[in-house]
């Protein structure tokens, strides 16, 4: 099988900017996801059992055996160096840096698992609204499982809202910035194992439910221009051509 971790093409990024997204298959082989599939694993159930910690920074989106939210920021797993490693590999450095530029680095990792038969979607949301940096920033979303829509895959709504933050809504699934009544409910992005899936912040995505009797699992990768600011402070972030430098900032939240 053809492994395309090439750096984006001038058509994706063009289709990042106009459309919001783009999708590249097969861009880690199999073997290469097979130790982080183990690490990622290992870190859901450490923060499936601490769901009931009030110090657990995905109290109010995770669900117990339902969907689990891992984050490099709040990582008590024991996996998270290796992981970060894996983050910051010179072929994800290369891919980040052709979508974000040349100041592009590392804000975190992390990973999410939907659980089998936990049916409830994650609401329409854009990522800003977690992590409202003043510069553009971009979530590189790996399946490290197949994603189907059966399992909970990812729907965008393209070229909508590129350019500003919609407001919220409650539903029965949480906050949501767009209606689970509106006949628009976006493309949904069914992906082999190995493929990734990229967003910018301000991308409008969601997630379905897990109908199959296994677990739909996906890790993020978050990269943005060392230079942003989140509410006025630096943002977080791990150099790629320094793994030990890493700025202070705030403690960002979820994404999906």
């Amino acid at each position: 099988m053809t492994i395309h971790d090439l750096p984006a093409t001038e058509a994706e990024v063009k289709k990042l900017k106009s459309e919001g997204y783009f999708v590249r298959e097969r861009f880690f082989a199999g073997a290469e996801l097979d130790r982080v599939e183990e690490l990622a694993d290992r870190a859901i159930a450490f923060h499936n059992q601490c769901l009931d910690d009030e110090s657990t920074m995905y109290r109010s989106v995770s669900v117990k055996d339902g969907i689990i939210f891992a984050n490099e920021f709040s990582d008590g797993s024991g996996v998270g160096g290796e992981l970060l490693s894996f983050a910051l590999q010179p072929k994800v450095t290369t891919f980040a840096r052709s979508v974000a530029g040349p100041d592009a680095a590392h804000h975190c990792w992390q990973i999410v698992y939907k659980f089998p038969h936990f049916t409830n979607p994650f609401p329409w949301h854009q990522d800003h609204i977690h992590t409202p940096a003043d510069r553009p920033f971009y979530n590189v979303w790996i399946a490290l499982s197949d994603m189907s829509v059966e399992n909970g895959c990812l729907r965008v709504l393209p070229r909508i809202a590129l350019d500003q933050v919609l407001e919220y809504h409650p539903t029965p699934f949480g906050m949501s910035c767009w209606s689970f009544d509106d006949p628009n409910q976006g493309i949904p992005m069914e992906m082999e194992r190995g493929s990734v899936f990229v967003v910018t912040s301000h991308t409008l995505h969601m997630s379905g439910g897990n109908h199959t009797d296994h677990r739909r699992k996906a890790m993020l990768l978050a990269f943005l221009d060392r230079n942003a600011t989140v509410y006025g402070k630096p943002v977080r972030f791990t150099d790629y051509d320094d793994v030990a430098h890493q700025a202070s900032g705030l403690v960002e939240a979820s994404h999906e």
